[in-house]
C-alpha cells in the first residue's frame, strides 16, 4: 500500500541515481533483507522504481527462517563485497564480510550503535559519490 500510495518517493531522492552510477561503474547491486523476496520486487514494480538490482536476497515464504548469512555467503560466491548499506545495526553485522566497508545510511530506521561500526555515515545519497569512486 506504501508503495503504491508514494511511489518513487519511497527512495530517498538521488539515491537511485547514485546506485546507477555504481552500476554503472561495474559494480553488481544486491539487496539482502529479513523482508520477503516477493515483497521486495513486487514493492519496486509497484512503485515503479526505475532501477534492476543484480540480486534481491529475501527471507524465503516459511516465515521466522533465518537466511541473511546464507544469503551473504552466496554473494561471495559470485565476487567480493566491498561496500555494505544499512540503516540499521543488524544490517551493518550481517555477514561480518572481511574487507567490506560498511555504511550507515542516516535517512532509515536506526536501533543504536551503528555510527560505532560503520566506516563511513552519510546523510544523503549523494554522499555515496565522495565513497564508491
Amino acid at each position: 500500500m506504501v508503495a503504491k500510495k508514494y511511489g518513487k518517493d519511497i527512495v530517498p531522492e538521488g539515491l537511485i541515481e547514485q546506485l546507477q552510477r555504481v552500476k554503472d561503474s561495474g559494480y553488481k547491486l544486491a539487496i539482502v533483507s529479513g523482508v520477503r523476496t516477493d515483497i521486495i520486487s513486487g514493492m519496486l514494480q509497484i512503485a515503479g522504481i526505475p532501477f534492476e538490482f543484480d540480486y534481491i536476497y529475501g527471507q524465503p515464504p516459511k516465515l521466522g527462517v533465518e537466511n541473511q548469512e546464507s544469503d551473504v555467503d552466496e554473494l561471495k560466491s559470485k565476487g567480493s563485497i566491498e561496500y555494505s548499506l544499512g540503516d540499521k545495526l543488524s544490517d551493518l553485522e550481517r555477514g561480518k564480510i572481511d574487507g567490506c566497508k560498511f555504511i550507515f545510511v542516516k535517512w532509515g530506521h536506526p536501533s543504536g550503535g551503528e555510527e560505532e561500526i560503520a566506516d563511513y555515515i552519510i546523510n544523503h545519497p549523494k554522499e555515496l559519490a565522495d565513497i564508491i569512486k
